[in-house]
This record gives C-alpha cells, sequence and structure tokens, in this order.
C-alpha cells in the first residue's frame, strides 16, 4: 500500500455555483482541464497529465465531464483521495507548470501545433488569398501567378506563427510585409513576391514591435513571468 500522501499543489474539489452532478467531494482537482474554447497548450497539458497518470480508471482517476454555460462543456482530471501515489504525480506535474515551464509535454504541443496550423491553411485559404489579391492591388491571371501565391502565403502564413503563435498567426498586409522583408530567397524572386514587395512599400513602415518575434512573450506571459 502506498504511503498516506496529502498534495501541496491540488486543491480539493468543490462544488462550483449553478453545478448540477455528481459531487467529487473524495477527490483532488488537478487543474488540467479542457473545453471547446481551449488554446493548444491546455489541449496538450490536459492529455499529457491523463496519460503520465496512466489514463483513467473506475476510481482513482477520473474525467468529469460537465455542462458549462460560457464554454458549452468541461473535461476535468481528478484524483481520488486514496489513490496516494496518483496524487504524488498529480502533485508534481502541477508544480511543473506552476512553477518551471507551462508545457509538460513539448512534442505533443508541436504536434498540435503543426495540426492547428495545416487546419488554418486549409480553412481560411481563401480569406488569405483575398488578403494577398488586396495587397498586390489586382487579381492573379494566371495557374502559375495563383501558384506562387498559395507557396507565398503558406511561407508568410508559419512564419507568422512564429511572429504571433499559432493561434493569432493570420495573413494580412502587415504579416506579409515583415515576411518579405525578413527572408530573401529563390521563392521571394518570383515574379508575386516582387510585385507584392513593391506594393507593400507603399504602405506604412512596420515598426519595431512589428518586427519583434511576440510568440516567446506571449508564451511566457502565461507562465506569470
Amino acid at each position: 500500500m502506498s504511503k498516506k500522501y496529502i498534495p501541496k499543489y491540488l486543491k480539493p474539489w468543490t462544488r462550483l455555483d449553478n453545478y448540477v452532478g455528481t459531487e467529487y467531494t473524495n477527490y483532488y482537482h488537478t487543474g488540467f482541464s479542457q473545453s471547446r474554447d481551449s488554446n493548444l497548450m491546455e489541449l496538450s497539458n490536459f492529455t499529457a497529465a491523463l496519460d503520465t497518470l496512466g489514463g483513467e480508471s473506475k476510481r482513482a482517476i477520473i474525467v468529469n465531464s460537465a455542462s458549462h454555460w460560457a464554454v458549452g462543456w468541461i473535461d476535468s482530471i481528478l484524483i481520488h483521495k486514496s489513490a496516494y501515489a496518483k496524487l504524488r504525480i498529480g502533485d508534481e506535474l502541477r508544480r511543473k507548470v506552476d512553477q518551471d515551464y507551462p508545457l509538460l509535454d513539448e512534442d505533443s504541443f508541436s504536434e498540435l501545433e503543426r495540426d492547428k496550423q495545416e487546419e488554418t491553411l486549409k480553412c481560411y485559404a481563401a480569406e488569405f488569398m483575398k488578403e494577398l489579391v488586396s495587397a498586390i492591388g489586382r487579381p492573379l491571371n494566371t495557374q502559375d501567378e495563383i501558384a506562387e501565391a498559395v507557396d507565398l502565403i503558406s511561407d508568410a502564413y508559419f512564419e507568422d506563427c512564429g511572429y504571433c503563435g499559432t493561434e493569432d498567426a493570420w495573413i494580412s498586409a502587415k504579416s506579409l510585409k515583415r515576411f518579405l522583408m525578413t527572408y530573401e530567397g529563390q521563392k521571394l524572386s518570383l515574379p508575386i513576391a516582387t510585385e507584392l514587395r513593391v506594393k507593400l512599400d507603399t504602405y506604412p513602415p512596420l515598426t519595431n514591435d512589428d518586427m519583434r518575434d511576440n510568440k516567446a512573450n506571449t508564451f511566457h506571459s502565461k507562465r506569470g513571468n
């Protein structure tokens, strides 16, 4: 039998206002949850924590699914107060995220990022193309121009993910101009890129904040630093 353990970082489950459902008074809340509106970090940490705890079980580890007026639903990982070994693991996971580093699994997070980026490029392809056409000031007339534009949009979008983070990246005149100012190479010597660069030179100059990598700043702000 595992030695009795009282968590330092996990909080006992408490009944929230307007909550209707099963009572979990014998459980601790790990603080790892996911909902319809969760960001990638929350989704990644939820999966990593559940995997590290050995997955859901009949009693020791449960995922409480509850409806929520604002985000539709919330899944929360709970640990029974008598599951001392699991409590110790959950407590250390909570400590790591709160005090050391906000991500439990970099590989899982990176995979979610890649999936989200590919999904965004696919879902918003038409909107991104409209932004590029608006910036260049004329319709694209040939299949070669369209193919060049698609490649340019893809490269600029992935670059914007590096500046803003996957969840805030977007194709706009500003992000296109920043990409063209930052990189040189074969693709940027193509006719569409060259013409776009000339057009964007007439736009207001980018500020230092526009050229700064904001992804790391956003990431670290979630650590409370």
